[in-house]
């Protein structure tokens, strides 16, 4: 009897659906049921529904809100748009990829967040302003991070669990990913992380420190601004520092410097030094072996003393606005000042404005000076304790000022040296006597310059 009467209903139900659609009657997305005998024992529930238009295009664009106890996500085709609730801790859903730009932002209810494996994004301000938010666990499959991406959050610490990098909008440069997370005070580094990028915790002022172990790069203004910032950790294998990469740091008072250091300056030149700008920066250890100071290392620092027996090469700019070098006496230098007993090349404005320092010695194995090395305003002598003999002027001097022109500065040489001959050269095409080098030869006459020539004083 129910296989007479089943094709009947069938007809009936199918006739009501149209007669729907053309009267306007409404029927329940989940349409009703048809059972149909399997076998003899058996029955099987078959479900006619009619989508509406909305799902439709939702199904069609991958888009779709998801709705837990903790709110609504709104996610199309893995990527998190939105997220809209009230919970205190978020799980975002399996299956996200990337979390979009703004999709959590000034959401003041969350404190917690957990981002799940697969992740491989968070765009853009993602959760700026999530003024209450205190943790996130963040995935090792996390590649890249935005602008800002939690800008003015309340975070207390951070995992690096990958080499990210910064996906910057040319709009919003300069805002890192932990800009203004003044509660941050932890940072931990997972194993194989291998760099810090650009600009990553700057202004996280509550930063009191961090262990940089196993980091080779740190990027361009990383911990720039962390005025509470005052112990760093290099690797002691070395590693290499990007332009201001802890810039303004106001309360970083020493580091310890590791072999094989290198810096990575770009255009803002001398004002780039990783340190510019670190007043309290005074004591400095240097790691065993090295004999260079790289390009910029100190520029613009606070540092005061420094001992550089063994240095044979000071880069261009390193210790350019360095207001408080003087260097030190000691028994080995006993006039004072800066004494460079191995230096063999000082490089372009290694010294320039380093107003407090008033003399300097230069040791015998000197080969070769920089335009505007010794440009400072307050040297008053330079002993040069190269005795070698030769002809021939320091080339990468020739036609080039050794001193500024508003000092009067005293060189003390040895006769016929490459730097007395320097300063003959440049005496002889003086008329002006103010432009002339004043010099007295060392364990002999002294000499001054006059508008006729030279003449010696007994």
């Amino acid at each position: 009897m129910k296989k007479r009467w089943k094709p009947i209903v069938c007809v009936c139900l199918a006739a009501a659906l149209c007669a729907a659609s053309f009267t306007g009657i409404q029927l329940p997305a989940q349409a009703a049921a048809v059972k149909e005998d399997v076998g003899e024992d058996m029955e099987k529930e078959i479900l006619v529904s009619t989508p509406s238009e909305a799902q439709t295009k939702d199904a069609q664009s991958g888009k779709a809100a998801e709705e837990t106890a903790e709110g609504t996500f709104e996610i199309e085709n893995g990527k998190l748009v939105k997220y809209d609730g009230e919970e205190e801790e978020v799980v975002v859903p399996a299956g996200v990829t990337v979390i979009g730009e703004k999709a959590f932002g000034y959401n003041t209810y969350i404190r917690r967040v957990v981002i799940p494996e697969g992740v491989t994004e968070i765009q853009g301000y993602a959760f700026r302003n999530c003024s209450n938010l205190e943790n996130v666990e963040l995935p090792k499959s996390l590649k890249k991070l935005g602008w800002g991406v939690f800008f003015k959050c309340a975070l207390q610490e951070i995992r690096v669990t990958n080499n990210w990098t910064i996906d910057w909008n040319k709009e919003k440069l300069e805002i890192g990913p932990f800009r203004f997370c003044d509660n941050l005070k932890t940072i931990t580094i997972e194993e194989g992380v291998t760099k810090i990028p650009e600009y990553l915790f700057e202004n996280c002022k509550g930063l009191e420190e961090v262990d940089l172990k196993g980091i080779a790069e740190i990027g361009a203004f990383a911990f720039r601004d962390c005025e509470s910032l005052a112990e760093v950790t290099f690797d002691p294998e070395g590693v290499t520092l990007c332009e201001n990469a802890f810039g303004r740091c106001e309360n970083l008072a020493s580091v310890s410097i590791p072999k094989n250091v290198k810096t990575a300056i770009s255009e803002n030149g001398m004002l780039g030094g990783p340190f510019y700008g670190c007043g309290k920066l005074t004591e400095i250890k240097l790691g065993e072996g090295i004999t260079s100071i790289p390009v910029c290392l100190f520029a613009g620092s606070g540092v005061k003393k420094f001992d550089f027996t063994g240095i044979e090469e000071i880069g261009e700019g390193a210790f350019y606005g360095c207001e408080n070098l003087i260097g030190e006496e000691s028994e080995q230098n006993e006039k004072g000042g800066l004494n460079l007993p191995d230096v063999k090349k000082i490089g372009v404005k290694a010294f320039a404005e380093c107003n407090s320092l008033k003399r300097i010695t230069l040791g015998k194995y000197l080969e070769e000076i920089g335009l505007e090395a010794l440009h400072t305003r307050s040297l008053e002598e330079v002993f040069f304790d190269n005795d070698h003999k030769t002809t021939e002027i320091i080339p990468y001097l020739k036609g080039n000022r050794l001193f500024p022109y508003e000092n009067n500065v005293t060189a003390h040489v040895y006769k016929n040296s490459s730097i007395f001959n320097y300063i003959i050269d440049w005496n002889n095409g003086k008329q002006d006597e103010k432009d002339r080098i004043v010099c007295k030869l060392r364990g002999e006459a002294v000499f001054w310059p006059s508008k006729d020539g030279w003449w010696f004083e007994n």
